[in-house]
């Protein structure tokens, strides 16, 4: 987990800025097909926060209701996407690690939803992969 007690983030435009403060619950590869479609990308990392240690200090982003209970932020001008909230996850928000200013400080723990890999990705390392989601919902 990164050491540090805040950290900031931007949209590609840097319209979205963000602040986060103290350390996240979870960072978590996430192999789902909704996070792949969400960004273009074969696999995501994503950074769990509770709403109360981030802040938008310059915009609020908008915000795309992708499935029931998922909502996922993203800059009105530029269109990068900023993560994820799960109604079943109240409280907490989930960032892609890709709008971190500074993504290296943030190594995933563990793969969630590795039952939805793609079949030749792989990815070599020793962290525990979990079929479904790596926290449970309520």
């Amino acid at each position: 987990m990164p050491e540090r007690s805040e950290h900031t983030g931007r949209c590609l435009c840097g319209a979205v800025e963000l602040r986060l403060s103290g350390s996240p619950i979870s960072i978590t590869y996430c192999h789902c097909e909704s996070c792949r479609r969400a960004t273009g990308s074969p696999v995501t990392v994503v950074v769990g926060y509770e709403l109360a240690q981030v802040s938008f200090p310059r915009e609020e982003p908008r915000h795309f209701a992708s499935s029931p209970g998922i909502d996922r932020p993203f800059c009105p001008h530029c269109g990068s996407r900023i993560g994820y909230t799960d109604a079943r996850l109240a409280g907490r928000i989930y960032f892609h690690v890709g709008v971190l200013d500074e993504p290296e400080r943030f190594a995933p723990t563990c793969h969630a939803l590795a039952a939805e890999r793609l079949p030749w990705l792989q990815i070599d390392d020793a962290l525990p992969r979990f079929a479904g989601f790596s926290i449970p919902r309520d």
